[in-house]
C-alpha cells in the first residue's frame, strides 16, 4: 500500500473496529481503513442529511452557472436556481462526460474517501473546472477537538472509509492534485467542507526566504552572504530582505545585494517592528514554500535541508525548528545570567499557555525558524507588529488545522548587549492578552466569505 499524499509505503497500525484495521501513514499521517469494498461504497453514498447540508451552498454556486455534483448512490435532490442547473453523476458517469465539458463549480460528496487514489480523483475533478472555477469537497473528518489532532474515540471511526482525512491531510491531497487557495470549514458534527481553485503549475518549486533586518550591521553581511550562497538542489530560491530604516549602516549593507540572484529588497521608511517587517515580506513572497530567517546569526543556515525535507516530500505543511535539546535552559547569556533565567522561565510559561489554548504539545512555538507552504496563509489576516506576530502566526495556522512538525535545530542565543531586541516589559507582559485574543475569533476574510 502506497500513501497517495506522500508516496510512503510505511503504515503504522493504530487500532481495530470490528474486522477493520486502521493504520496511519508514518510520513504525512493519512489514515487508511481496510474495510470491505461494499461497506466503503455504501457508507460513501449521499444521504438526505448530506444533501440538506449542501443544498444552500449548491444553490448559491448555481448563480455562477451550471454545477457538476459527483456522489455515490442514486439519490438526488432538487436545487433552487434561476441561472444554472446541477449535473449529478457518480464516478463512472464522470468518466463518460464529453471531453472538454467544464463547469464553474464541481462538488464531490464523500467519494474522495472511498477511492483507491484520492489525489488522482481530485486531479480528474480539476480537469472539469473552468478557469477560475471552484472545487468543493464535502466529507467526514476524524479530528477530535478542532486543533487538527485525531480523536481516538470519534464517532467517525465507525463509518467505513478507505481514507480518513483531517484538514491537514486533505489540504496535502488538494495541493498534490494541483489546487491552491484552499479553505476548509468544519461543521462541528464530524464533517468538513473544503473549497479550492486550480493553481498554475510550476516546473520547479520555489522557496521564499523572508529576512527582516533592523540595526544588524555586525551580522547582516555575513548572514546574507550565507543565505544567497546556500545551494538547495531542486529548488528555485528568492530572498526577500525587509530593511526597516536602520540607524547603524545596515541599510547600506542591504543595498549592496540589489543585483544578487533572487534578491527582492524592501526598504521601509521607518521601523514598525519585526512582525510588521515579516508581514511585508510575506506580501511580496512568490514561493511555494516560505522560510523565515532572522537577520542575526542565532540560527544555523545549514539546517535548511532538514526543515525543508518534510515539505518537499509532502509529509507536512508546517515545520518549526525547535531550539530545545533536552535542557530547559534554551538561552544562555554569559553577560546576563539573570536575564537568561527570566527568559527561559517565560518561554516555559508561554509555551504552556499556547499549548493549553490550542490543545497542542509544541516545545518551541516561538522559534524564528518557521517553514510552511505559502498556501497555508490563504484566507488568514494578520495584525501583529512586534514579536506578538510569532504567537499570531503559529496560533492561526494551528487553528486552521496545520499541526507543526517540530525538528531540532542549532541555536546560539545572543544577549541584549549583542543586539537582542525583545523587551520583557514591552513585549512579554502583553503576550497573555495576545494568546487570549488569538485562540478564538475570526482567522481572516475567508473564514466567513469563502462559502
Amino acid at each position: 500500500m502506497i500513501c497517495p499524499n506522500c508516496g510512503s509505503g510505511d503504515f503504522v497500525y493504530m487500532w481495530s473496529i470490528g474486522s477493520a484495521h486502521l493504520s496511519h501513514c508514518s510520513g504525512c499521517g493519512l489514515v487508511h481503513g481496510d474495510w470491505r469494498g461494499e461497506e466503503i461504497h455504501q457508507a460513501a453514498a449521499a444521504t438526505q442529511k448530506d444533501w440538506d447540508e449542501i443544498r444552500g451552498l449548491v444553490s448559491a454556486r448555481l448563480a455562477h452557472g451550471d454545477a457538476l455534483v459527483v456522489r455515490e448512490g442514486a439519490a438526488t435532490r432538487a436545487f433552487a436556481s434561476t441561472t444554472g442547473r446541477p449535473r449529478i453523476v457518480d464516478l463512472e458517469g464522470l468518466s463518460h462526460l464529453p471531453a472538454g465539458t467544464r463547469f464553474p463549480t464541481v462538488l464531490v460528496l464523500s467519494t474522495v474517501a472511498a477511492v483507491d487514489d484520492p489525489v488522482a480523483t481530485l486531479c480528474a475533478l480539476g480537469e472539469r473546472l473552468t478557469s477560475g472555477g471552484l472545487l468543493i469537497v464535502s466529507l467526514r473528518t476524524i479530528e477530535g477537538n478542532g486543533s487538527g489532532r485525531i480523536g481516538r474515540h470519534a464517532h467517525e471511526w465507525r463509518t467505513p472509509a478507505r481514507w480518513h482525512f483531517t484538514r491537514q491531510t486533505l489540504t496535502l491531497a488538494l495541493l498534490r492534485a494541483g489546487f491552491g487557495r484552499i479553505w476548509i470549514r468544519s461543521n462541528g458534527a464530524g464533517r468538513m467542507t473544503a473549497s479550492a481553485e486550480m493553481a498554475p503549475p510550476r516546473k520547479v518549486p520555489r522557496l521564499s526566504v523572508i529576512v527582516p533586518v533592523f540595526n544588524e550591521a555586525r551580522t547582516c553581511a555575513t548572514l546574507l552572504d550565507r543565505v544567497f550562497a546556500k545551494e538547495l538542489p531542486g529548488l528555485e530560491k528568492e530572498v526577500v530582505v525587509v530593511e526597516s530604516n536602520s540607524t547603524d549602516g545596515t541599510r547600506a549593507i542591504v543595498e549592496g545585494y540589489r543585483d544578487a540572484p533572487g534578491a527582492r529588497l524592501l526598504f521601509e521608511d521607518r521601523p514598525r517592528g519585526k512582525g510588521h517587517a515579516v508581514r511585508a515580506g510575506l506580501a511580496q513572497a512568490t514561493g511555494d514554500i516560505v522560510l523565515i530567517q532572522d537577520g542575526d546569526l542565532e540560527y544555523d543556515i545549514d539546517d535548511y535541508e532538514l526543515l525543508l525535507k518534510p515539505l518537499l516530500e509532502w509529509e507536512a505543511l508546517f515545520v518549526l525548528g525547535s531550539r530545545h535539546s533536552g535542557d530547559w535552559k534554551m538561552r544562555v547569556f554569559n553577560d546576563a545570567p539573570l536575564a537568561a533565567a527570566v527568559f527561559n522561565l517565560g518561554h516555559l510559561f508561554y509555551t504552556w499557555l499556547v499549548n493549553t489554548a490550542l490543545r497542542t504539545e509544541m516545545t518551541d512555538p516561538f522559534t524564528m525558524f518557521k517553514v510552511f507552504r505559502r498556501d497555508c496563509l490563504y484566507g488568514l489576516a494578520f495584525e501583529g507588529r512586534r514579536f506578538d506576530f510569532d504567537f499570531e502566526l503559529v496560533m492561526k495556522l494551528v487553528r486552521k488545522g496545520f499541526i507543526p512538525r517540530e525538528l531540532p535545530v542549532n541555536y546560539n542565543a545572543r544577549s541584549f548587549t549583542e543586539g537582542k531586541k525583545v523587551s520583557f516589559f514591552r513585549d512579554g507582559l502583553s503576550w497573555v492578552g495576545v494568546v487570549l485574543k488569538h485562540h478564538v475569533g475570526s482567522l481572516g476574510p475567508a473564514d466567513t466569505d469563502r462559502f
